[in-house]
């Protein structure tokens, strides 16, 4: 049976009422727009109606983008030779500077880059270096840090004063040893300063008899997987603008990079006299396990060899390492876990068979560094502005209080979330369009994530 005039006239009215009312509210969403930037002119939130708030994390950066406090970021050193670092070829080196990325083709195995009138000196080996993954006899002195998560000016001030540098921020801790517990970068403003730190500074230390423990932590596994999700936004930034110019890699940390094979191989858990140390906790997975430590490592490294990284499969040992009740993962000795967190004699019985007594982690922050569970476990995340940092000296931990500088991250956010300016909607003499940036760094940027992600 066919409408009525009249009730086809109401439909249509109605149709039309509905539209006019829905082009209203978009022009109402657009006029109330507003945008937040990050100190460094990367969006961060976009704000409509004031009332509804959009976490831009894969925008990029603003038009007029000035990173004042960290203008210089990288470098990605990319091998033309993808199967072996060790052949002296042409090296590409992509970096940022400012607000712009720059790539060179360089013959030897260095390089000096001049940011804004600040040289930066960067200098990569042929070999990558063989981590030790257990050691009975213990150096005088060994500090143990944790989830420096990006935070260049925290790490330099903590070398710095624990004197293992020199004026010129060479190692000088002659063959005392420095461990890192994990989580090196993600959420600060400098992840590639941080890692070029350790990396260099690693090879200094083994020329000098120390050594420098890097360790695999949850964010180098982000990292690693192509999961920028937490990534700082203005370092989000700067990784897209060096990796759209990378020809054998999509990606600042695959093996065809000096720092992405580096990471690659370094362990996830190593014995120093009687201390483990590894990212997260032990489960009680761990409880008879008939795995040693170099066989928990070379399972991890095995798995790392893939760019693009396969699903997990269910063993033993990934169970062991990268579970979520694994070594990367576990918080059960600093966050209560009834199920799974092995009692004090459980825990002693682990220990025992990877031939260590003392427990030494990052992952959870804790505001007193202090030894738990009956002097078994020593938690080495401090928060950054609490100064605390572990010392094994002579063979006892013991907890030193620093000077120590770091990101503010909280009070950055809390300036951020208070500046809102209205977003730049159509093409004006400040440039093109904000909203039309935005979602071209958005495309750009998760088809990056999609070509490194499973």
């Amino acid at each position: 049976m066919k409408m009525s005039s009249r009730k086809w006239n109401i439909v249509k009215k109605t149709i039309i009422g509905l539209l006019i009312l829905s082009v209203l509210f978009i022009v109402a969403l657009l006029a109330s727009a507003k945008v937040s930037l990050t100190p460094s002119g990367s969006y961060y939130k976009l704000h409509l109606l004031g009332i509804i708030s959009a976490k831009l994390s894969y925008s990029g950066a603003a038009e007029k983008a000035y990173f004042d406090s960290h203008p210089f970021a990288g470098p990605i050193v990319e091998i033309e030779n993808n199967t072996t670092a060790t052949k002296r070829t042409d090296n590409t080196v992509h970096w940022y500077c400012l607000n712009q990325a720059y790539s060179k083709q360089v013959l030897q195995q260095k390089i000096s880059i001049d940011c804004q009138g600040e040289f930066h000196d960067f200098e990569w080996s042929e070999t990558l270096g063989i981590p030790n993954i257990e050691q009975d006899d213990l150096p005088d002195n060994i500090l143990v840090l944790s989830d420096i998560h990006g935070d260049i000016d925290y790490l330099n001030s903590v070398l710095t004063q624990m004197d293992i540098v020199d004026e010129q921020g060479i190692w000088k801790w002659q063959d005392n040893q420095l461990v890192i517990t994990g989580d090196s970068v993600d959420k600060g403003p400098a992840d590639f300063a941080v890692l070029w730190r350790l990396y260099q500074l690693s090879h200094q230390a083994t020329n000098s008899g120390g050594a420098v423990h890097v360790l695999i932590g949850n964010h180098e596994q982000y990292q690693l997987r192509g999961n920028h999700s937490r990534l700082n936004a203005d370092v989000r930034v700067k990784t897209f603008a060096m990796t759209e110019n990378l020809t054998a890699s999509t990606s600042a940390y695959s093996q065809q990079t000096i720092l992405g094979k580096w990471i690659r191989t370094r362990p996830i858990v190593i014995r120093l006299g009687k201390y483990l140390f590894t990212h997260g906790g032990l489960s009680k997975a761990h409880l008879n396990s008939k795995y040693t430590l170099s066989e928990l490592n070379e399972s991890v490294w095995s798995y790392y060899q893939n760019d693009i990284l396969s699903t997990l499969n269910p063993t033993e040992k990934f169970s062991l390492t990268l579970g979520r009740e694994g070594l990367l993962w576990f918080r059960g000795q600093l966050r209560e876990n009834k199920n799974n967190t092995p009692s004090s004699e459980e825990l002693a019985s682990i220990l025992k068979q990877y031939g260590a007594e003392v427990l030494v982690i990052g992952h959870s922050a804790v505001d007193i560094l202090e030894a738990k569970v009956g002097d078994q476990v020593w938690p080495a995340h401090a928060e950054h502005n609490s100064g605390q940092v572990l010392l094994i000296e002579k063979g006892q931990a013991k907890v030193r209080t620093l000077n120590t500088q770091w990101y503010d991250d909280e009070s950055l956010m809390q300036e951020i979330r208070k500046s809102k300016r209205p977003l730049r909607l159509f093409n004006s003499s400040e440039g093109n369009s904000e909203l039309g940036v935005i979602g071209k760094m958005y495309t750009s940027i998760k088809e990056l994530s999609r070509r490194t992600s499973l």
